[in-house]
């Protein structure tokens, strides 16, 4: 006995017959990136027949047939773009951080910001209060994709400049990351200035 594997691409409008296993094999391995495959990505439909050592089954699934199972591949990672931050006029010490996340297949929360005072790091969450404890990336946590947050600055920053890190995952797993090239600013402190008095010049 062997067994035939058929696939569909448009939910059962039209079928193709995909590859042969013999019949012990179990589980099925599929290869989605043959040759006559050229965008992977997207909706499979499959449904398996079985053929007797006689050449006897049930015939190949005819069109307009419900699949017996269906996948969604995703191997596309996300885009993500990022933007100078803003200072919030009306909260203190806060800086509007900015983005823009692509994606067709993201979740509730796929974002995660990251801030520190090297390049070469150690991390922190932005969403950490204090500031103080280094995440690994199991527990980093994330945040809707809006697009902006309002980071309130921690304290104990040692410099008023620090990189950022943006990281996207989407629903597939497929991760994406961009760092800014440059420490961005974060010194929200207005300037002050006071008359000390006035002097005529040249007397």
């Amino acid at each position: 006995m062997r067994i035939d594997l058929y696939a569909t691409r448009d939910d059962g409008k039209n079928w193709a017959k995909w590859s042969t296993h013999e019949g012990r094999e179990s589980p099925l391995k599929v290869a989605l990136d043959t040759r006559l495959n050229s965008n992977m990505d997207g909706e499979y439909g499959f449904r398996l027949v079985a053929v007797s050592g006689a050449g006897l089954s049930d015939g190949a699934p005819q069109p307009g047939s419900a699949p017996d199972a269906r996948v969604h591949l995703d191997t596309i990672p996300p885009v993500i773009k990022v933007f100078q931050p803003t200072a919030d006029s009306t909260n203190k010490n806060t800086l509007i951080l900015h983005w823009e996340a692509t994606d067709k297949n993201f979740g509730k929360e796929p974002v995660a910001i990251e801030y520190s005072e090297s390049a070469s790091g150690p991390w922190k969450p932005v969403l950490n209060p204090d500031g103080l404890l280094p995440v690994s990336v199991g527990a980093l946590r994330k945040i809707p994709n809006t697009g902006t947050y309002g980071w309130q600055l921690p304290n104990n920053l040692a410099t008023p400049k620090v990189y950022l890190r943006f990281t996207a995952w989407d629903l597939a797993g497929n991760r994406s990351e961009v760092t800014t090239p440059h420490p961005i600013l974060v010194d929200l402190m207005k300037p002050k200035a006071r008359l000390q008095g006035i002097s005529i010049s040249g007397r």
